[in-house]
């Protein structure tokens, strides 16, 4: 539905809404990328703006600081990581063993389309960077929440799979961080250019954990 009828904007108004929208994912691609190249405290807006090709104080139409740009960021990664998962889970012509091939495989390729980002989010969350203060209590408190909420599908189909007899499980909790552990550690150790391919570790995980819960 097309809430500018009710809201009286006019209708012009929406390719200005989608530029803006399309700039602030530029924006916020470009600092991830300076973030995990350079380090977080040694890139600048402008730093940013000079990547993007902007000027530096048009940022600040779109963001008006540095942990502005990084909460929102790593804000947007996990919503969007969030529906991926939920996604894989919505399809009842699947069986619960097929879904989790399929989470697993959606949940590496995520991990890895932005392999360097990603090892900043963990640092920002989890290590050393979660001790400096870059964001506020509640924005804090929003990234952890988005995160924990990574682990209900995982939770979702293992219950799932018990229910329906293809899955031995006696703690799904710990099955399941099994799982986001290994596969967040991907960042970590993968090479692009090396033996294995992203469909080959895929498959080699996914068999790994299918062996250790099957009856």
């Amino acid at each position: 539905m097309d809430r500018s009828q009710f809201s009286g904007a006019p209708v012009q108004a929406q390719p200005e809404r989608k530029r803006k929208t399309d700039r602030r994912s530029l924006i916020r691609t470009t600092a991830l990328s300076l973030f995990a190249e350079r380090g977080y405290d040694r890139t600048s807006l402008k730093d940013i703006a000079d990547r993007i090709g902007i000027t530096h104080p048009a940022l600040y139409y779109y963001y008006k600081s540095k942990s502005d740009i990084l909460f929102d960021a790593i804000r947007t990664a996990l919503v969007q990581t969030g529906a991926d998962l939920s996604a894989c889970i919505d399809d009842e012509t699947l069986n619960a063993e097929q879904k989790l091939h399929r989470l697993i495989e959606t949940q590496i390729t995520v991990q890895l389309d932005l392999q360097e980002a990603n090892r900043l989010i963990d640092s920002v969350l989890f290590g050393t960077m979660s001790r400096s203060e870059i964001f506020n209590y509640e924005q804090t408190k929003e990234l952890l929440e988005l995160q924990r909420q990574l682990v209900q599908p995982y939770r979702t189909v293992l219950a799932d799979g018990v229910e329906a007899g293809c899955f031995d499980v006696t703690d799904e909790t710990v099955v399941t961080f099994a799982i986001l552990g290994a596969v967040s550690n991907l960042p970590y150790w993968y090479n692009p250019d090396g033996e294995l391919s992203v469909p080959d570790v895929t498959a080699r995980l996914v068999s790994l954990f299918l062996k250790s819960i099957k009856p």
